[in-house]
């Protein structure tokens, strides 16, 4: 979502970090999304800050109070697509909602092939389809009206100040620009990496690989992800095969251009970003530590914010991985995920525990209602090492009007609105 008007999603710093010039600084903060991965082993805590505990035993009031099942069907296990024409937020069969996306009194969201919108303002709020289609046996990637265009593996989106949306095909190594979403003049079109037709995109062989800057139609990428835009219009995305962040400009090219290179870095893994204050958040995962990412993308320098395992992110125990997940802004202080956690980050470091129960396997638990509300302690945030979506993870977050809302995707889904400061 737009980073000027609204709020949401290191063990080494060994080799040099390529740096972009002439980058815009980015707005206010806004969304992020990513996923859980697997678990690693035990590090050091070199990202300073307060672990948000009571050290004269007490309990210290957290920033988030309770949650609620706000879409989705926590308990449903069958492979019946949702109706395109209208699902209500709590339906069976249910959307399989990835990352939100609040704008105005629309949400949107992707489901990997497909692109919904709810209105929000609605009496009873119905999910719809307004670009793209399940397809059955393998994924096609096209332009075109909305209802004709095929995507392959979304991988996040973020809203251009002229009313466009900007999807990140994962799959097609490519970024489409959206216009008139929720209008009759639907349509998506190529903006950056891949601008051709495939008929079939290979699951384990993505089409146009490669690591080119430059004009969109001529750039080239490895997976790109996450984007976030500012009020300028430049476009910030992961590109994750190539371990770097790269921005597309608004100029009529759509210029590519590198802001930062993650490749010497031990993270290898970067499944969520979003913005605060100017700069770009990340988080990072590796066997060793995994870490919070600070990069200014007018200069490309590179902070970590925190990093460790379990000792940086309590209460997680035994040395375990939190695997970092997601992560958000709620326009002063990020809110980072992973393990069946939540915490609140701030720039500085400082880490406050938000929410959550910790590692889950059975999903509910017994005597859990995944219906109804919960203290925010009380919260259990399904996590499964063993989940099938991309790189093995699970969950993404945003955060708007006073909630972060957490997606939860294993073999079934669940949206948790959780209010939050």
């Amino acid at each position: 979502m737009s980073l000027a008007t609204r709020t949401g999603s290191m063990v080494l710093l060994a080799g040099a970090l390529a740096l972009a010039t002439g980058c815009e600084a980015i707005d206010e903060a806004d969304d992020g999304a990513g996923d859980d991965g697997g678990d690693g082993g035990d590090s050091g805590d070199t990202g300073g800050g307060d672990d948000g505990s009571d050290d004269g035993g007490g309990v210290v009031p957290g920033p988030c109070t309770s949650g609620v099942l706000f879409a989705g069907s926590p308990t449903y296990l069958g492979t019946d697509p949702p109706d395109p024409l209208g699902t209500g937020l709590l339906a069976e069969p249910p959307v399989r909602f990835r990352h939100l996306l609040f704008d105005g009194n629309r949400l949107y969201t992707h489901t990997g092939e497909e692109l919904w919108s709810v209105d929000m303002t609605a009496a009873s709020p119905q999910a719809v389809r307004f670009a793209g289609a399940r397809q059955e046996t393998g994924t096609s990637f096209s332009d075109g009206a909305c209802a004709a265009a095929r995507l392959s593996n979304t991988h996040g989106m973020a809203p251009l100040p002229d009313g466009r949306l900007v999807v990140a095909d994962h799959g097609a190594n490519a970024l489409v620009a959206v216009t008139d979403p929720t209008g009759p003049a639907c349509a998506v079109s190529y903006y950056a990496g891949t601008a051709e037709p495939i008929e079939s995109v290979p699951p384990d062989a993505f089409p146009d690989e490669g690591d080119t800057d430059g004009p969109g139609a001529a750039a080239r990428f490895r997976g790109p992800s996450w984007p976030v835009s500012d009020a300028q219009g430049n476009v910030y995305f992961v590109d994750s095969g190539n371990r770097k962040v790269k921005v597309v400009a608004p100029d009529a090219a759509h210029t590519v251009s590198t802001v930062a290179d993650l490749s010497g870095l031990v993270q290898d893994t970067w499944p969520g970003m979003t913005a605060l204050g100017g700069k770009l958040y990340l988080v990072g995962l590796a066997s060793s530590a995994n870490v919070v990412l600070e990069i200014d993308p007018a200069t490309g320098a590179v902070r970590p914010v925190r990093e460790g395992a379990s000792d940086a992110f309590p209460p997680v125990e035994d040395g375990r991985s939190p695997a970092l997940s997601s992560i958000t802004s709620n326009g002063t202080d990020l809110y980072v995920s992973g393990g069946g956690y939540i915490w609140k980050l701030s720039p500085d470091g400082t880490l406050t525990y938000a929410a959550g129960t910790g590692f889950e396997i059975d999903f509910p638990p017994p005597g859990y209602d995944p219906a109804g509300e919960h203290p925010a302690e009380e919260l259990v945030l399904r996590y499964s090492q063993g989940g099938t979506l991309f790189e093995g993870a699970q969950s993404f977050m945003t955060y708007a009007d006073g909630a972060v809302y957490w997606t939860g995707r294993d073999d079934d889904v669940l949206v948790e609105k959780i209010s939050c400061e």
